[in-house]
C-alpha cells in the first residue's frame, strides 16, 4: 500500500500522486493508495480520481493522529512526500522512516536532506508524475528493496534526525563558537 499523509493542499503535490498512481496501474495493479488528511484541495483531489475512474482504488480517511496515524504507517509499505513547495523539513518523511517505510519525495527543499536517494528511498523532480511513477513502481514491484529502504531510512532519520543526534551538533556548534573555530568545519566533518 502506497501512502501520503499531509495536508491537501495545491502546493503539497498530491494531485501528482494520484496522477502517477493512475499510470502505474497499467503496469502493477495490485497495490492501493490510501491519503490522510484534510484540507481546501480534497474535493479537487476526490474529483480528480473520480475523473481518472480510479477512486474506488484509493481511501481518503482523513486527518489521523495517535493510534490512528499508528495504524496509517502500519497499513502503508511506502510513503510519498510530492511537495512543489513549502517543505523545509517535512516531519512526514522522518516519521515514516523511522517506521522503516521508504520514502518518494520530491527534489524540493529539505525532502532532499532527509531522503537518500537509492538508498532510503527515491527523489524525483517536482510535478513529474511519470518520474513519480516509475519510482513507485521499483519499489512495489521489489519487496526486497522496500524492507532494505525502510531499515537504511529508520538508521538514517536515528542518527540524523532525533533529538540526541542534533542535541550533540548543537553543543558541537557552541564549542566550536566558544574557540573561535569555523563552523564550516564541523559541517564538512558530519556531512550535514
Amino acid at each position: 500500500m502506497i501512502g501520503y499523509i499531509g495536508r491537501l493542499e495545491p502546493w503539497k503535490g498530491v494531485q501528482y500522486l494520484i496522477q502517477a498512481y493512475n499510470k502505474m496501474l497499467n503496469q502493477f495493479d495490485s497495490v492501493n493508495l490510501v491519503i490522510a488528511g484534510k484540507g481546501s484541495y480534497e474535493n479537487d483531489l476526490k474529483a480528480l480520481a473520480q475523473e481518472l475512474g480510479i477512486s474506488d482504488r484509493l481511501d481518503f480517511i482523513g486527518t489521523v493522529s495517535g493510534m490512528d496515524k499508528e495504524n496509517f504507517y502500519a497499513r502503508t509499505n511506502i510513503i510519498v512526500v510530492p511537495s512543489s513547495s513549502w517543505e523545509n523539513h517535512p516531519l512526514t518523511a522522518i516519521e515514516a522512516q523511522l517506521r522503516k517505510r521508504p520514502v518518494v519525495g520530491t527534489d524540493f527543499g529539505g525532502i532532499k536532506e532527509i531522503v537518500e536517494d537509492g538508498k532510503t528511498g527515491y527523489i524525483v523532480s517536482i510535478a513529474n508524475d511519470d518520474a513519480l511513477s516509475i519510482a513507485l513502481l521499483k519499489l512495489t514491484t521489489n519487496t526486497h528493496k522496500i524492507v532494505e529502504m525502510g531499515k537504511a531510512g529508520r538508521q538514517r532519520s536515528l542518527t540524523r534526525f532525533t533529538p540526541g543526534p542534533h542535541i550533540d551538533m548543537v553543543v558541537k556548534v557552541y564549542e566550536l563558537v566558544l574557540k573561535r573555530r569555523p563552523i564550516e568545519s564541523l559541517i564538512e566533518a558530519t556531512d550535514i
